[in-house]
């Protein structure tokens, strides 16, 4: 039975989202705000991707959750306030995920309140971007999926949903698709190895997932020529990964910064980052978005050939920029650095210091647990291949909490209890 009266106390949680958007929020575009809302507006058209220009770097999730307000030309803190909503509904879903794995409610409430004031949160929920989409998506998926492998579920609505919420964020961050394919294929060699029955729902849900998101992958087809392929920017970013520049680690820039001279308060010496690469962006400026998605593709690979050693100091930074936000090129860091590192570095740290017990107790931990650490796992290790930032982390952070909760009201009283016999 759900305690609704400690459930309640997360109730708290929404007007806090509420006044935070309220004080935080800009009326004026920012970003990824401006191609969330031209995508939306395209939808009102009839189309989501231009076919004359088919640069695809968003997922049409988001768009179609803003399309209603566009269309009804509402001011733009409308569905602003609407991320309040999705994060708060996120954060419950998570509670009610948690409460199976912990020992008791207490941890369930702890941890989910720990996800609902994680500060960087607060940072992406006064913006038009997917994060809190996605928040919401992740907790709706980790908890349907915990219900739909629960031995005494009855239904067959927990995998239904959990296959919505799954091909739902895939819709939303199109690097999930990848990283479904990749556990569906894990899960698949397991299974032929051991019939379970875990397992077996576990596929049904990921194939359910992919039948959902395939409509969009034929979309994609239709636009570029190219079967799977689900975005075109995955090669400017790579490029960027590799560069082989001393004074560049890796972190993406957006070409206007490279091929115009304007000036930003975020990023110092630009002029640097132009003589750099402004000759290469400029002849292949009149490609098609495939044509420069593969020429970007040919000099990464080229990079990581002709220089290893500086790909491989790239790429740590670029771990150091998914877990911590920190470090990029040519930028002058502020306080909210800190807003990332401290509660990252505290999660992190409880996380490592939980994996050593769950090992030594692999058997006491449930296979649902185990499979969304695996999809969690890939997730993060493909981030740290592309291209990472400290947004990209806030997705991990309910599977971080959910495995810390397991371990610490569970596996860590079965040692203690095991040493004391």
């Amino acid at each position: 039975m759900i305690n609704h009266q400690k459930e309640y106390i997360l109730l708290l949680l929404l007007p806090i989202y509420i006044l935070a958007i309220l004080v935080l929020s800009d009326p004026k575009l920012q970003g990824d705000e401006i191609r969330y809302v031209n995508h939306a507006t395209n939808l009102t058209k009839g189309y989501f991707i231009d076919p004359d220009h088919p640069a695809i770097h968003v997922g049409p999730a988001y768009p179609l959750v803003l399309v209603p307000f566009i269309a009804l030309d509402l001011p733009l803190i409308v569905p602003t306030l609407l991320n309040a909503i999705l994060v708060f509904l996120g954060v419950r879903f998570f509670y009610r995920a948690t409460r199976y794995y912990a020992e008791n409610d207490n941890y369930a409430l702890i941890a989910a309140l720990c996800l609902g004031l994680y500060p960087p949160i607060f940072r992406w929920m006064p913006l038009l971007h997917y994060e809190s989409l996605a928040v919401f998506l992740v907790c709706g998926f980790i908890y349907n999926f915990t219900m739909a492998l629960n031995p005494n579920n009855k239904g067959n609505s927990p995998i239904v949903w959990s296959g919505v919420m799954l091909g739902s964020l895939m819709l939303t961050k199109y690097l999930f698709f990848y990283v479904t394919l990749c556990v569906l294929i894990s899960l698949t060699c397991i299974w032929l190895w051991k019939k379970d029955t875990v397992l077996r729902q576990s596929l049904i849900i990921f194939v359910f997932s992919l039948i959902i998101f395939s409509p969009y992958l034929i979309y994609t087809y239709n636009l570029t020529g190219k079967p799977f392929l689900a975005g075109t920017n995955g090669g400017e970013v790579l490029y960027h990964r590799t560069t082989p520049y001393p004074s560049e680690l890796g972190n993406w820039f957006e070409s206007h910064y490279i091929l115009t001279d304007d000036k930003n308060d975020t990023y110092f010496d630009l002029d640097q980052l132009r003589k750099n690469h402004r000759e290469f962006y400029q002849k292949i400026e009149n490609l098609s978005p495939i044509e420069r998605d593969s020429a970007f593709k040919a000099v990464a690979i080229q990079n990581i050939k002709s220089n290893p050693a500086k790909y491989i100091k790239n790429s740590i930074a670029n771990v150091g920029r998914f877990l911590f936000h920190y470090p990029f090129s040519y930028r002058a860091h502020s306080l909210q650095t800190f807003g990332y590192l401290l509660p990252n570095m505290f999660l992190i740290t409880i996380c490592l210091l939980c994996i050593y017990p769950a090992v030594r107790n692999l058997k006491s931990i449930p296979l649902s647990l185990l499979i969304l650490l695996l999809l969690i796992i890939v997730y993060s290790s493909a981030i740290c291949v592309l291209g990472g930032r400290g947004r990209h982390f806030i997705i991990v952070v309910p599977f971080i909490l959910l495995f810390i909760t397991f371990v610490t009201s569970n596996v860590i009283k079965i040692s203690y209890r095991y040493s004391k016999e």
